[in-house]
């Protein structure tokens, strides 16, 4: 419930055998809104074409075939507040007031 480094930022782990090297690493932003263009793209499904998708497709990015995620931007919600918005290394945390109470218990 934080915009702080703590709060959205976790690790990810990807593995599938000679697909995805062993031991990557990077630093890149990805969201898990990405998973579902990426694993469409995958299995060769299509998307939905009704509508518009806030995600991007990070196949070439996680196969290792480039280094760059698709995504250079993020936005950190509390409920459905907006915290905080990070675009490439610059990141902007909104101030919010104590106890908001539109965002129930576990954001106060």
């Amino acid at each position: 419930m934080s915009a702080w480094d703590g709060g959205s930022k976790v690790p990810f782990g990807a593995r599938w055998l000679k697909q995805i090297a062993l031991n990557g690493m990077s630093d890149e932003i990805l969201s898990t809104m990405d998973l579902l263009p990426t694993f469409a793209k995958l299995e060769g499904a299509k998307l939905p074409s009704d509508r518009t998708l806030d995600a991007y497709d990070a196949t070439e990015f996680l196969l290792g075939k480039t280094k760059i995620s698709p995504r250079n931007d993020y936005l950190y919600y509390s409920g459905s507040l907006l915290a905080g918005v990070r675009v490439d290394q610059w990141k902007l945390v909104l101030p919010r007031r104590d106890n908001p109470s539109d965002i129930g218990w576990w954001g106060a």
